[in-house]
Formats: C-alpha cells, structure tokens, sequence
C-alpha cells in the first residue's frame, strides 16, 4: 500500500514490448521447441516433414491408407496411429518443459534468477509441481493416454544414458575443459520387446568400435532383474576442436592418464556395426535420389513465385495448406 498508484499515461499493463516479447521472442522459442519434439518422434522412425506434408488427407487417422516414405519404409494404420500419439506426447512434454524454465526466468524483471529466492513463492512452486504430474499422467499413465490421444515417449533415455556414459568416463569434462564439440553423425534403434510402462530397465552403454574418423556407441536396453533386453541403439559420434578430429587414442589416453599403455583400434569391425554403416549408406544413397527426383520434377513443374508482400505470402501458404480443389 506504500506503493504509489501507477502512471496511466506511461505505465501500461500491456505494452508492445510486452507483446513482442510474449508472440515473438518466449512464445517463437516454446513453439520452436515443441515442433522440433514433434519432429523427433518421426524423424527416429525415418520419417522427415517432407514426408508428413499434405498427407493427413489418407493417414494418419482410422481406416488410414499405407504410408509409405521416399526411402520405401511404409507404415500401417496402427504404426501411424501409435507415431501420431508418441509426437502428441512430445509436444506436450516439450510445450510443459518450456513453461517450467520460462516461468523461473521471468520470475523477476531485472534481478538474475540466481540472486533471488527459488522457493519463496510457495504458490509457483506448488504451480510446477502440479503442472509436471499432469504431463506424466497425460503422457505415461495407459487409462488417461487413450482419453487424450497419447503414447510414452521412449527417445529420452538413450540420450540420457549417453550424457551419463559420457561424464562417468570423463568424456564430457575433457570436451568442456578443452572447449571442445561432441557430433553425432547418425543412430539406429532397432526394437525387440515392448517396455511396459512403469516397468524397471536399465542401459548399458560401451564403446564398441573406433577408427580415424568415428567412434561407435552402443546402447542396450535391458530387464534389470532378468537381463531380457527390449532393444538396442548404435550411434556413432566424433569429438572435434576447431576443424580438427581428436583421435580416439587421444580421448582414452586423457580420461586414463595414468595408464602408459596406448589403446589400439580394433582390428576387425564387429558385425553389429557393418549392419549399421551398411543401413547408413543405403540411406544416404535413398535421399540423394529423392533430392534428384525433387530436383527434376520442379524443373518440369517450377513452383509459382511468392508474392512480395509479406500479407500477401501468408495469404498463399494458408491457401497452399487449405488444399483446396
């Protein structure tokens, strides 16, 4: 009540700094954030946006034709229908995840978020809490995943169990320390069982191949108190500092420095991995045909030229998205 009253002809509730703010700046990075975990769930499946566009016609719904993507890979009516539920969930899980490190971040104006008090609202942080166990049960919870159309998402882990494998082995220090990058060139799942959901698991991640150019991680999902394995990821990844490749020698030897033994490469490539590099290539080879068929058809059929204004260009693609007769 100390507070005097505010000024009606400069102070406003809502301004246009507040308004690019919340459309523009917070509201472009949440919705950047949830397409790409929508993508996700497909692009895991070798399904790109390219593939998914215009074609909600005749899939993705009951009584769903056979989808079928540029590589070949077709998908029923119940594989697209378990997809569509799994990108949901993402979406879902994304859009809360984003709201949860927004709300701390905007929790004052000017002060940093880590000179202030995180658990002095005690209504925000019951507000948090709350809105976590609602995507875990909207999310993971079967009775509740049929009444809003979603499925569990099961990516996360594999890429969790890599960070752990990562910094328990001191990977991700020495790659910080020496403010190096860690790519990762590409990875396959190939599944076996289904995880029933609240059911324990663990990961079991090693390195089981390496040459000059890549190292290759595998990630094995397994029954804890049965070692029945449900399914199995390889990926294969490469640290880099500035342009240069950092040996894999080089990684062991700084993670085991008292070792004065040199960890040689492998001499025979495990068979897991030719499978892989094998998948990789016909891959590469699919998309680049599928780049050249493109190609080809746009010289036959350019596309029209959009409109300069910018009214008139979303006009055209809201038009393009109708799909009208």
């Amino acid at each position: 009540m100390k507070r005097p009253p505010r000024d009606l002809h400069k102070d406003r509730l809502l301004s246009n700094a507040l308004l690019v703010y919340s459309y523009v700046i917070a509201g472009m990075i949440n919705a950047g954030g949830c397409l790409a975990a929508y993508g996700t769930a497909f692009w895991r499946h070798g399904i790109s946006f390219s593939d998914l566009f215009m074609s909600d016609d005749h899939h993705w719904k009951t009584d769903a034709q056979v989808f079928c993507t540029v590589d070949g890979e077709c998908f029923e009516e119940a594989e697209q229908m378990y997809l569509l539920e799994q990108a949901r969930g993402s979406w879902y899980i994304a859009l809360i995840v984003c709201q949860f490190f927004h709300i701390w971040v905007a929790k004052t104006r000017c002060t940093s978020v880590f000179r202030t008090s995180l658990v002095q609202n005690t209504v925000m942080m019951f507000g948090t809490a709350t809105e976590l166990l609602i995507v875990v049960l909207v999310v993971y919870v079967p009775g509740l995943q049929s009444a809003f159309g979603t499925a569990s998402v099961d990516y996360v882990p594999m890429e969790l169990a890599r960070w752990h494998f990562s910094a328990a082995n001191g990977f991700l220090w020495q790659v910080i320390k020496s403010r190096r990058m860690i790519l990762v060139g590409s990875q396959a799942i190939r599944y076996r069982h289904a995880i029933s959901p609240f059911q324990a698991y663990e990961i079991k991640t090693q390195v089981v191949y390496w040459d000059n150019d890549w190292l290759y991680i595998l990630h094995q999902f397994q029954d804890a108190a049965t070692g029945k394995q449900f399914a199995e990821g390889l990926v294969r990844g490469v640290v880099m500092k500035e342009k240069r490749r950092v040996p894999a020698h080089e990684l062991f030897a700084e993670v085991n420095p008292s070792s004065d033994d040199i960890i040689e490469a492998p001499t025979e490539m495990p068979d897991i991995v030719k499978a892989f590099l094998d998948w990789d290539q016909a891959c590469a080879i699919n998309m680049k045909e599928a780049g050249q068929k493109a190609e080809k058809q746009l010289k036959v059929s350019p596309l029209s030229p959009l409109p300069q204004k910018l009214g008139a260009r979303m006009w055209h693609e809201m038009k393009k998205s109708m799909n009208l007769p």
